[in-house]
C-alpha cells in the first residue's frame, strides 16, 4: 500500500479494520522502513504489538487476583469480615 502511494493514515486504518497485531523483528521493520513504509505505519504495527502482549498479560493475571477484588467469594463471606486466626 505504501509503495502504491496511499497515504499513512489510510494504510493505519485498513490496519485498524484487520484487528491484526504484528509481531515483526527489528530487523523486518528496518526493511519495511527501507521499502518506504512511512514511520507512523512502523510506529502503529510495534504499538498493536505491545498492546497485544499487554492484554495477555492482563487475561493472564485477572483470575489469579479476582478473589481479592471481590467483595463475596461464591457462599463465603469476604476473607476481610473474618479474624486472622479463622
Amino acid at each position: 500500500m505504501a509503495k502504491s502511494g496511499q497515504s499513512a493514515e489510510a494504510i493505519i486504518q485498513r490496519m485498524r479494520e484487520s484487528r491484526a497485531a504484528y509481531l515483526l523483528p527489528a530487523s523486518e521493520l528496518a526493511r519495511l522502513r527501507e521499502q518506504g513504509v512511512p514511520d507512523k505505519v512502523i510506529d502503529y504495527m510495534q504499538q498493536t504489538y505491545l498492546d497485544a502482549v499487554r492484554y495477555d498479560e492482563w487475561m493472564r493475571m485477572r483470575d489469579v487476583y479476582y478473589p481479592y477484588y471481590s467483595p463475596y467469594i461464591g457462599p463465603y463471606r469476604p476473607y476481610w469480615r473474618y479474624p486472622y486466626w479463622w
